[in-house]
């Protein structure tokens, strides 16, 4: 974590940096004004406020449960968003400045190519189109969740079971407000293709629930599939104080799986098994969000190191050679731990970034990417999902947001 911490700390202070020189480049070549160093300073600190304050008060907007203080968390954050996408746009910009300055260098200053060098005025404008752009299209692909197909062939899938469907959703981080046309598309998803089974793979709420959620819980209890309907906790679902999303899940009519809820293991038919494991957020004394913490007779205490906490989520149960066995963990994580006689490892978390350019950060420091299937051994399939939710900016551009379709077949 403190690794991360530093290359996102260090990526913010260079885009700090970018987003103002080009901003001032900008705007004192459209004044005309030379070099005022009032102005130059002036934009520094509104720039350095408007970067740094979401992440220095992330903690207490996160915390929040008012209205008011989960609007400022989402518009602080989509702001760094805005500059994400103003800097990577700039960045481009610059490099075709370095390429098309290349003839004046060598001495050949009246080719083409150097007169297409840009203005800074036409950097910044150009880079403030893109960041347009992309917040309009990010914004509509975050509300509207598309369909991923699979078709699967395994060898313990019995004959009467081929043609089974299983509904894959996760990430819906449930919150106040959340786009209603999310749960609209899950729910045509499930009129259209009509599962055996739904499972969310995590991440069922955004903070504690105080009642501002239960519309989106009653709509969720009313999704019917033959077999039922199964999820697993995340670490947003421990960050909002597990039971918390113990109860939502509950309200919704949603089973849980996982060593918290001692229920790992759900028998579906014969061939087929649910196996749920817990996020570490679940077990772990020190969380984002503080709030009362309601314990039981019977709850086991939580854990005070991140090793405990992994260890905690990795007592997976061991199952039969025969039928199908599915494992449900929302982080893509210690998948060759995974015993080798399950099938599947179905997982959500990482968003696939969310927007670009994240996705390419993402991809870096994940062993598996969204939308597409690994094989750990000759029967250990794993798939992540892209998240049918969001988390923070209400944007997923280029990364859209995903409904899962598996349906299975006989090998």
């Amino acid at each position: 974590m403190t690794f991360y911490m530093f290359i996102f700390s260090t990526g913010l202070v260079c885009f700090t940096g970018l987003v103002w020189w080009h901003l001032q480049s900008g705007l004192l070549d459209c004044m005309q004004s030379g070099h005022p160093h009032a102005w130059r300073l002036a934009l520094l600190l509104v720039v350095i406020v408007l970067n740094w304050g979401p992440l220095l008060l992330g903690r207490h907007l996160f915390a929040s449960t008012s209205p008011f203080g989960r609007t400022l968390m989402v518009v602080s954050f989509s702001w760094m968003v805005l500059i994400l996408w103003f800097g990577t746009a700039a960045l481009a910009l610059d490099l075709w400045n370095l390429v098309a300055s290349i003839p004046k260098f060598t001495g050949h200053p009246a080719t083409p190519l150097a007169k297409m060098v840009l203005r800074p005025r036409n950097v910044m404008f150009l880079s403030l189109a893109f960041t347009l752009a992309a917040a309009v299209i990010g914004n509509l692909q975050a509300r509207h969740p598309i369909a991923a197909h699979y078709d699967l062939k395994l060898t313990g899938l019995p004959p009467e079971a081929d043609g089974y469907k299983i509904l894959l959703i996760s990430d819906l981080h449930l919150t106040q407000g959340k786009y209603s046309t999310i749960l609209d598309a899950v729910e045509q998803a499930i009129a259209t293709e009509k599962p055996d089974l739904i499972l969310h793979a995590g991440d069922f709420l955004d903070g504690p629930n105080h009642g501002a959620i239960n519309d989106q819980l009653r709509r969720i209890r009313a999704w019917e599939a033959p077999d039922g309907k199964f999820a697993v906790f995340g670490n947003h679902d421990g960050y909002a104080e597990w039971h918390h999303s113990r109860d939502a899940h509950e309200e919704a009519g949603v089973v849980l799986l996982g060593q918290r809820v001692r229920r790992p293991l759900a028998e579906i038919h014969p061939w087929l098994r649910i196996v749920g494991s817990d996020d570490p957020a679940c077990w772990q004394t020190r969380q984002l969000v503080k709030v009362p913490a309601v314990r039981e007779e019977n709850d086991e205490p939580a854990v005070a190191t991140i090793e405990d906490a992994w260890r905690k989520c990795g007592e997976i149960p061991a199952v039969p050679d025969d039928g199908v066995t599915i494992l449900l963990r929302h982080q893509p994580a210690a998948a060759t731990a995974v015993p080798m006689n399950y099938d599947m490892m179905l997982c959500g978390h990482t968003h696939g970034g969310q927007l670009f350019p994240f996705n390419f950060v993402t991809d870096t420091f994940h062993d598996f990417r969204t939308h597409r299937w690994y094989a750990v051994s000759s029967r250990l399939r794993v798939y992540i999902c892209r998240g049918t939710g969001f988390w923070g900016p209400p944007f997923r551009f280029l990364v859209p947001p995903e409904i899962t379709i598996l349906t299975l077949h006989c090998q």
